[in-house]
């Protein structure tokens, strides 16, 4: 068999959500992060949770963090100075069963390229809101798209609430 393309096509051998279980995700909002304040930011999900948390409405949902760092410590000490609600640290895990439940997908970073925690929660069918530093001009329109996401202006608190 000859070669006449220069490219290797790999199939996908990945887990897809199916689409008729996204009636079953929890209200969860999910963030699968190293807990390392710089670039991942995540004392801007845990801010702008504080500012959610003060509306009824959402008393039922919750923020689950997967993973750990350096500053999981200062969060966790933010989290119950400020007496915030419903945040969920569950450290260094598989978060194949925390993209399972998740509704809401959140990305705080400041630098990615393109995060793969962005696509493994797609693949589950977790919406996300992802506030990149730079967004180029792919992920712009791939998120956009109100199915996929949403970009975020650097920093906006105020949008990421």
């Amino acid at each position: 068999m000859q070669r006449t393309s220069p490219f290797t096509f790999l199939p996908w051998n990945g887990v897809f959500f199916p689409f008729e279980k996204i009636y079953e995700k929890e209200k969860v909002v999910l963030i699968v992060s190293r807990l390392v304040e710089n670039p991942k930011r995540i004392s801007l999900a845990l801010r702008s949770w504080k500012e959610l948390m003060s509306d009824d409405r959402l008393a039922d949902w919750k923020l689950v963090i997967v993973g750990s760092g350096s500053d999981e410590n200062n969060y966790k000490s933010y989290v119950a100075e400020n007496d915030i609600k419903n945040i969920y640290f569950e450290g260094n895990k598989n978060p194949l069963p925390y993209y399972q439940k998740a509704s809401v997908f959140l990305m705080t970073s400041a630098l990615e390229s393109w995060g793969l925690t962005i696509t493994e929660a797609q693949q589950f069918g977790a919406y996300g809101p992802t506030p990149p530093r730079t967004p180029m001009a792919p992920v712009s329109v791939f998120i956009a798209l109100p199915s996929k996401g949403s970009i975020l202006l650097r920093g906006s608190l105020a949008e990421l609430a």
